[in-house]
């Protein structure tokens, strides 16, 4: 969709396991941002040389 994430400490909130409302964590990242995407395991690109690591965790 081409959309980057915004999201401010006052747009949710999530439970600490005591019942109790905690303020979520600012968040922002841009469209094309490198944290869409997990970085592979380095394990995996042992095993599969023709794998390259995604953008952004080299």
């Amino acid at each position: 969709w081409n959309l980057g994430v915004s999201r401010s400490a006052t747009d949710g909130e999530f439970f600490d396991g005591t019942g109790t409302p905690v303020p979520s964590a600012f968040l922002n990242l841009p469209v094309g941002s490198h944290l869409f995407q997990m970085p592979i395991p380095q394990s995996e690109i042992n095993v599969f040389p023709e794998f390259q690591q995604n953008p952004g965790y080299n």
